[in-house]
């Protein structure tokens, strides 16, 4: 008996899965349909707008049923708050009409993708690409009226009148709304009705991508607009970061005004460029050297040496290095058992780069011998062989095998360097070499520390975070452009 409901229930779900088999049109609306329905019922379940208090720790959910009775009210809203008592705001109606529309808008878009995909009228894609699209244009529309605008003011709970963004905070599911809706406009305009059958085929494969894509939404997409948005403003942490006031380019203008920022920048350049170079070079020929080693086992045990300092932390590598550096250290009691002075090498503005220089090298030298070490071990052996018969050498071998050989694996770790020349200078590295020599250890990410953090102004830090962002990125393509247009390889 239970055999038998359990062949009947798997029967009915396979029928559910076939039922889309020939029905291209129906499979799209569905998932569209399903999408516009999660983000419509998340506005309604979840809180839209947010209002508090921070002096009393007070904070007000205001749903979108609230937001109902408020237009019914004349934006009038009473709320009963324990250990506080009965507390009645005003919602200004203009932000209510915005986001009624927005759940009224939701809700046609759903109609028109069901008329648009379940009747005769299915041919006609581009009516679903339009109410995707109008739908998903307005939310963002109203989002940024409602966190940017000056001229929308509201009341808040001690009656004065202020900007509407620095009363209420609008809740993080209307931004799920608005990623939603660029997700179900993308569905509408990029898949095509003939690719249509490999969802229905993979849809468990679609719903487990659920997952990493949300987290990458959380913890990576939405920091990121967090932080953009940090950088347009004069951040105060009792107001937080939407209520605190606009300046627009403001920080951006004070990066490129400091008179220390150039030497700063130029700094920055020169310790990552120099760490670029002993990054890729050094650890090319160390990888040669030992690829062409005889005995596997001596080239394993030198492998492991090399590789061992880079499980190390900076603190580990100070504390060796201190104890060979310091004046009392090895070297200058060396020095000055040969009748020298000694050298105050810590403290010595022209021995700083090069000590950051041999330090990193030492630390990162194995990992990068063992990714080039990888990439030799792909190279064709035949390709020697003809090469010896042919009568090359070891140095045509190196240009015209060797080195073509593991060009993407060059390519790829150079573009990645370049993309963060701004950000590669070695912060933790810096801030325990550094400390006693900040005129030529002060790069972006040091100064971001002392004129960001220690001075609490996270706006400009958020400002010169997106600056270096945006210049690896442009670096990034241009390099990437350059490589594919000259050497034939690139990273897309």
């Amino acid at each position: 008996m239970g055999i038998e409901v359990l062949k009947k229930k798997t029967k009915k779900r396979f029928n559910l899965i076939e039922y889309y088999k020939d029905k291209p049109h129906q499979l799209k609306g569905t998932i569209i349909i399903l999408i516009q329905a999660v983000a419509l019922i998340s506005l309604f379940a979840f809180p839209l707008l947010i209002i508090s208090d921070a002096s009393i720790d007070l904070s007000v959910n205001i749903s979108g049923f609230n937001l109902f009775k408020a237009l019914n009210n004349g934006g009038l809203i009473n709320k009963s708050i324990i250990g506080i008592g009965n507390i009645s705001f005003t919602i200004p109606r203009l932000p209510t009409l915005l986001l009624f529309v927005s759940y009224l808008l939701l809700f046609l878009c759903i109609v028109v993708v069901a008329v648009f995909s379940f009747t005769k009228y299915k041919n006609k894609q581009y009516v679903l690409r339009i109410a995707c699209g109008v739908v998903t244009l307005y939310v963002i529309i109203v989002y940024f009226i409602l966190i940017f605008s000056k001229n929308i003011q509201a009341v808040d709970l001690y009656g004065e009148t202020k900007a509407f963004y620095k009363i209420y905070s609008i809740g993080s599911n209307y931004l799920i709304t608005i990623v939603l809706g660029l997700l179900s406009t993308s569905i509408s305009f990029f898949l095509k009705l003939y690719d249509v059958n490999k969802v229905r085929k993979n849809w468990a494969m679609y719903v487990l991508l659920i997952i990493p894509i949300s987290l990458m939404f959380i913890f990576s997409l939405y920091p990121m607009f967090l932080q953009t948005i940090l950088s347009l403003k004069q951040y105060v942490i009792s107001d937080g970061v939407w209520g605190s006031d606009w300046v627009g380019l403001t920080n951006f203008k004070m990066i490129f005004t400091d008179p220390d920022m150039l030497r700063i920048i130029g700094n920055t350049l020169l310790i990552s460029c120099s760490r670029i170079f002993i990054s890729i070079i050094p650890p090319i020929i160390l990888a040669i050297f030992l690829f062409d080693m005889g005995k596997e086992r001596y080239r394993k045990g030198i492998q492991t040496i090399i590789y061992i300092p880079h499980f190390f932390s900076w603190v580990v590598i100070y504390g060796i290095a201190y104890a060979f550096i310091n004046p009392e250290g090895l070297i200058n009691n060396i020095i000055i058992s040969f009748g020298g002075e000694p050298v105050k090498i810590l403290t010595s503005e022209s021995k700083f780069i090069p000590l950051l220089l041999f330090t990193d090298l030492w630390k990162e030298l194995g990992w990068g011998t063992i990714l080039y070490t990888a990439a030799l071990s792909s190279v064709d052996s035949n390709l020697y062989e003809a090469a010896a018969i042919d009568g090359a050498g070891a140095w045509k071998k190196l240009i015209h095998i060797t080195i073509p050989g593991i060009a993407p694996t060059i390519v790829f770790v150079s573009v990645m360097a370049v993309g963060n020349v701004l950000k590669g200078a070695g912060f933790e590295q810096i801030m325990l070499f550094g400390s006693e020599n900040m005129g030529i250890a002060q790069v972006i990410d040091t100064w971001v520390i002392w004129e960001g953090l220690n001075g609490l102004k996270y706006g400009l830090g958020a400002a010169v975070s997106f600056f270096q962002s945006a210049i690896g990125l442009v670096l990034v393509l241009l390099c990437n452009k350059f490589s594919k247009r000259y050497v034939g390889i690139g990273l897309f």
